[in-house]
C-alpha cells in the first residue's frame, strides 16, 4: 500500500513538473505563449501597450510588426521590431538583449499636464526595474523625435553597441547618420523615464550644399523634469548655448555669440555679428525670446539691435524690435503679431507696424535720400493684406513731404488705392497696381497740381498741373511702358502753358508721339523714334518738329527773340539725313545780338543724293564787335560738294571757296580760295589750296598761306590727335609793319 502510495505520489510530482514545464516551455518558446503574457503584462500595467501581429517566443526570436508604449509624458511608436534575448545569468538578476532592431522608432512628446496636488489614478506611476539589462547590440533605421505631429529630430542608421544597464544604462557609443549630417552620443541614462541621466554628443550637421558644416559639442545632464543642455560650436565660428529643460515642456535658454560671419553661412550675405545675447524661456509651444545684438554691414555700417517677443501655440507676438546707427542716428522700430497656427501658410494673418527717425540712403556715403521720419502698417495675410506708409522724405536736394500711400494685395500683385505727396511746391496723387508674377507689371493714374520746376531748372518758374498714366512691364531682357501725359495747363515763366505728350519704351525703341505744347502764340509739335544699338553708329533716329516760340523768355529769362522752325532727320547715328528751316529774330543771349537768321538746309550723307545748306547771318553783334552779315551756301552730295561763305563788317570782308568729300565719317576738304578785305591791315588772299581733315578723333590744317597785296606772307599749320594733344606750326615772310598803324 505504502508503494502504491508513493508510487501515485511520484506520478502526481512527475506529472506537476511535465506540466510547469511544459507551461514555462510554451511561455518562453511559443508564439501563443509570447501573445499571452503580453496581453497580461498589457492588463497588469493599464493598457499602455498597443501591438499588431507577434512572431516568435521570448527566448528565440521575437516580431512585432509594430508596437506603441502610452505613458503621460511620451509615446514610444516602433514599427517592425525584433528582439533577441538570453536568460542564461537571469539568476544573476541581468537580462541579456542579444539584438533589438526596430525599422521605424517615433517618440511623440506630449503637453505637461497641470499640476495636481493628487496624481490621477489612472497614470501609471514610474517603476524602477528589478533586474538590470545588457543590450549587446541596437540598431534603428529611422528615429523621429515629436511634439504634437511635428516633427523636432530625425536620425537615420543610429547604431548602439557594448550598452550595459544596471539600474543604470551606458552607452559606450551611438551614432546616426542622416543626410544632413551625423551625431555620436555617449553617456549614462537611467531605465526610468525619470531618472538621472548625463550624456555627451558630437555632431557634424550640413543643412544645405550652400551652407558651410557646422561642427560642435552638447552635453545633457539631469532628468527629464530638470534636463541642463550645454553646447558649443566650433566650426565655421564659435557659439555656446546654455539651456535648461523641465518636464519636456519648460524650458529655458541662454545663447552668447561674438564676432560671428553670416559670410560663412551665406555667401550672399557681407554681414558680422560682433555680439549677441538671445534669453528664451517658456515650453514648446509657448515662449518668450528676449535678444540684444550688435553688427556690422559692409554697405549698411555698424548697427545695434534688441528685440522682445513670445510665442504662443498659435501665434508670434513682436512686442518690440528695435535698429539704430550710431553713426547716422537713424532709428527704425517695429511692433506686431503674426498668427502662425503650426505653419507659416499664405492665409497666415500678420500685423505689423513701423516707423523711422533719421534715415538716410546710402547710409555710408553722402544720401541721396533722407527721411526724417515715417511710419508705416502691413495688416492681413500672404493672400490678402493692407499696407499704409507716411513721412515725409527729400531725394537729393528735392523735398517731398506729407507722402500717404495706401494699398492692398498679395503675393502676386499690389493695388494701390491711395497715393499723395508734397513735392515743388506742388502736390502729387494717383491710383495704381503693380503685379509681379510671370513679369513685373505696373500702371497708375496720377494728378500734378501747382508743381513748380524752379528746383530742378532755376531758369524756370512754373505752375502746373497734369494728368499722367503710366503703364508697363519688365521682363529680364526687355522693357516696354508709357507714359501719357495730358490736359497739361499752368504757367511757365508767367505765360500760360498747355500741351500734351506720350513717351513709349518698348525693348530698344524709344517713341515720343502726340508732342504738343502752346503758350499764346508759341508752339511745338512733332515726334521722336530712336532705337538703341550695341555700336553708338548703329542705332537709329527719325524725328519730325515744327515750333514757334513768339518769345523765348518763355524758356528763359536769358533768352530774348523769336524762332519759327520745322523739320525732320532720320538714318543711323552715322548717316543721318533731313531736313530743316528756321527763322529767327531779334535774338538776344548775354553778348549775343542777332537781328535775324534765316536757314534752309537738305542734309544727307549718302554718296549720290545731292544737299544743300543756305544760312543768312544779319545785324549780328558777338561780344562787341558788329557783323553786317554771315552767309554759308553749301551744294553738292556727301562724296562730292562746294561750299561757299562769306563774312562782312563795315569796311571788312571776308569769302571763303571750298571743295570737299565725306567718306567712311572721315571729312576732307579742300580750302582752294580765300579773299580777306580789311581797312587797317589790308588785303590778304589765299596762295595755294590747303587740306583741311576731320573725324571724330583728329583735326588737321596744312599748309594754309595768306599773302599780302603788298608783300607780306603768313603760312601755318595744326594737327590734332583725339583733340587732345595740339601741334602747330607758323611762318611769316616780309611782313610789313606799317598794315599795324
Amino acid at each position: 500500500m505504502k508503494r502504491k502510495t508513493r508510487r501515485i505520489s511520484e506520478l502526481v510530482f512527475y506529472g506537476i513538473l511535465v506540466f510547469f514545464l511544459g507551461l514555462a516551455y510554451w511561455l518562453l518558446y511559443t508564439t501563443n505563449g509570447l501573445n499571452w503574457t503580453l496581453k497580461q503584462i498589457n492588463q497588469a500595467t493599464g493598457n499602455i501597450l498597443e501591438y499588431g501581429k507577434v512572431d516568435g517566443a521570448w527566448l528565440t526570436q521575437m516580431k512585432l510588426d509594430y508596437l506603441t508604449i502610452r505613458t503621460p509624458p511620451v509615446d514610444i511608436v516602433s514599427q517592425d521590431l525584433l528582439i533577441e534575448i538570453s536568460i542564461k545569468d537571469l539568476l544573476s538578476r541581468t537580462l541579456e538583449v542579444l539584438s533589438l532592431r526596430a525599422d521605424n522608432l517615433t517618440i511623440r512628446l506630449k503637453p505637461t499636464p497641470p499640476e495636481t496636488d493628487k496624481p490621477r489614478e489612472d497614470e501609471p506611476s514610474a517603476f524602477m526595474l528589478p533586474i538590470a539589462i545588457l543590450v549587446e547590440s541596437l540598431r534603428v533605421d529611422v528615429f523621429r523625435l515629436e511634439q504634437q505631429d511635428e516633427p523636432l529630430l530625425i536620425l537615420k542608421n543610429i547604431v548602439a553597441s557594448d550598452s550595459i544597464v544596471k539600474k543604470h544604462i551606458d552607452i559606450g557609443s551611438i551614432s546616426g547618420r542622416s543626410s544632413f549630417g551625423e551625431l555620436v552620443i555617449n553617456g549614462r541614462i537611467s531605465p526610468d523615464i525619470y531618472g538621472e541621466l548625463d550624456l555627451h554628443s558630437s555632431f557634424k550637421i550640413k543643412l544645405d550644399e550652400t551652407m558651410p558644416e557646422l561642427i560642435g559639442m552638447a552635453d545633457f545632464s539631469g532628468t527629464l523634469n530638470e534636463l541642463s543642455l550645454r553646447s558649443t560650436l566650433t566650426q565655421p565660428t564659435a557659439l555656446t548655448v546654455d539651456a535648461k529643460l523641465e518636464s519636456f515642456a519648460n524650458w529655458q535658454a541662454d545663447i552668447n555669440a561674438d564676432e560671428v560671419s553670416l559670410e560663412s553661412f551665406f555667401a550672399d550675405l557681407p554681414l558680422s555679428l560682433k555680439s549677441v545675447r538671445l534669453v528664451g524661456v517658456g515650453s514648446f509651444n509657448e515662449y518668450s525670446i528676449d535678444g540684444i545684438a550688435t553688427f556690422s554691414h559692409k554697405e549698411f555700417g555698424d548697427w545695434n539691435a534688441n528685440w522682445a517677443a513670445d510665442k504662443t501655440a498659435t501665434q508670434w507676438n513682436i512686442k518690440s524690435l528695435n535698429f539704430a546707427n550710431p553713426l547716422t542716428h537713424t532709428s527704425i522700430n517695429a511692433n506686431g503679431s503674426i498668427l502662425t497656427g503650426y505653419s507659416f501658410t499664405e492665409t497666415t494673418a500678420v500685423s505689423l507696424q513701423a516707423d523711422w527717425k533719421n534715415f538716410q540712403w546710402p547710409i555710408l556715403e553722402t544720401p541721396l535720400l533722407t527721411s526724417n521720419s515715417g511710419v508705416l502698417s502691413v495688416n492681413g495675410s500672404l493672400s490678402k493684406f493692407e499696407f499704409n506708409t507716411a513721412g515725409n522724405l527729400v531725394w537729393s536736394q528735392y523735398e517731398v513731404s506729407n507722402i500717404d500711400i495706401a494699398a492692398q494685395g498679395n503675393m502676386e500683385k499690389l493695388q494701390f488705392d491711395k497715393f499723395s505727396a508734397d513735392v515743388l511746391e506742388g502736390s502729387i496723387k494717383g491710383t495704381g497696381a503693380l503685379a509681379f508674377v510671370d513679369e513685373i507689371a505696373w500702371k497708375a493714374d496720377t494728378q500734378l497740381t501747382s508743381i513748380n520746376l524752379h528746383a530742378l531748372y532755376p531758369e524756370l518758374n512754373t505752375k502746373l498741373q497734369t494728368k499722367v498714366k503710366i503703364e508697363g512691364a519688365f521682363k529680364p531682357d526687355k522693357l516696354k511702358s508709357t507714359f501719357t501725359l495730358s490736359g497739361l495747363k499752368g504757367s511757365i515763366n508767367e505765360r500760360p502753358i498747355a500741351g500734351k505728350a506720350q513717351l513709349s519704351i518698348d525693348g530698344p525703341l524709344l517713341k515720343i508721339d502726340n508732342l504738343a505744347l502752346r503758350s499764346g502764340k508759341s508752339h511745338l509739335r512733332g515726334s521722336v523714334n530712336y532705337t538703341s544699338a550695341d555700336a553708338m553708329q548703329d542705332a537709329n533716329l527719325a524725328a519730325n518738329w515744327d515750333l514757334y516760340f513768339h518769345d523765348l523768355k518763355l524758356l528763359t529769362a536769358d533768352i530774348e527773340g523769336n524762332v519759327n522752325s520745322s523739320g525732320s532727320i532720320s538714318g543711323t547715328m552715322d548717316k543721318l539725313s533731313g531736313k530743316a528751316k528756321l527763322q529767327a529774330s531779334d535774338l538776344k543771349f548775354q553778348h549775343y545780338n542777332v537781328k535775324s537768321i534765316s536757314l534752309d538746309t537738305e542734309m544727307d550723307f549718302s554718296e549720290k543724293t545731292k544737299s544743300h545748306i543756305d544760312l543768312l547771318v544779319q545785324q549780328a553783334d558777338v561780344s562787341g564787335i558788329p557783323l553786317q552779315s554771315v552767309q554759308l551756301t553749301a551744294r553738292g552730295t556727301g562724296l562730292k560738294h562746294s561750299i561757299e561763305s562769306k563774312i562782312e563788317q563795315d569796311n571788312n570782308q571776308l569769302v571763303l571757296q571750298a571743295f570737299g568729300s565725306w567718306k567712311d565719317n572721315l571729312w576732307n576738304l579742300n580750302l582752294q580760295d580765300t579773299q580777306l578785305q580789311t581797312g587797317q591791315f589790308g588785303n590778304w588772299r589765299q596762295t595755294t589750296n590747303t587740306v583741311i581733315s576731320l573725324s571724330a578723333e583728329d583735326f588737321s590744317i596744312a599748309p594754309y598761306c595768306l599773302a599780302n597785296e603788298k608783300q607780306g606772307k603768313l603760312c601755318g599749320e595744326i594737327k590734332s590727335q583725339k583733340f587732345q594733344q595740339w601741334d602747330g606750326a607758323l611762318q611769316i615772310d616780309r611782313l610789313p609793319f606799317a598794315i599795324f598803324k
